[in-house]
């Protein structure tokens, strides 16, 4: 993972973030100059259309949607992740309330374009905070 933190460094807010598939650290990032500087470094480079802050503010931005809905919904999303592999989200959703999350964020869509996925999830339900602080990059 040494690899993974030294190109964090040297790319700056052109990485996104890396991960482990088939024993190969694969990295995603903004521009074509950073994806050779992956590859060149001996690593799996992948293009992917937003930086690390906008998906951090694409979160916050989600929170900030589910504070607002009914209490269903505001207990249904359990987890927010940055997804590398499609340049997007993924959010772990109560299987029960997934069609109702999907169809609702698909409405008021406060992310964008900004891909999202997601995964069933098995956590406890707790809403959303009321407030959102702006995270850190």
């Amino acid at each position: 993972m040494s690899l993974n933190e030294r190109l964090s460094g040297e790319l700056g807010d052109e990485f996104v973030q890396g991960w482990i598939q088939d024993g190969k650290l694969h990295v995603a990032a903004t521009s074509d100059t950073a994806v050779k500087a992956i590859e060149q470094a001996g690593a799996v480079g992948h293009l992917v259309e937003y930086s690390n802050a906008q998906l951090r503010e694409g979160i916050s931005r989600i929170m900030a949607w589910q504070a607002k809905q009914e209490p269903r919904l505001r207990s249904a999303i359990h987890a927010y992740t940055l997804n590398p592999r499609t340049g997007g989200l993924t959010l772990a959703v109560d299987p029960s309330q997934r069609q109702a999350v999907q169809d609702a964020l698909a409405k008021d869509n406060p992310v964008g374009t900004i891909p999202l996925d997601f995964t069933d999830s098995s956590g406890p339900a707790s809403p959303a905070p009321a407030t959102v602080g702006t995270p850190s990059g």
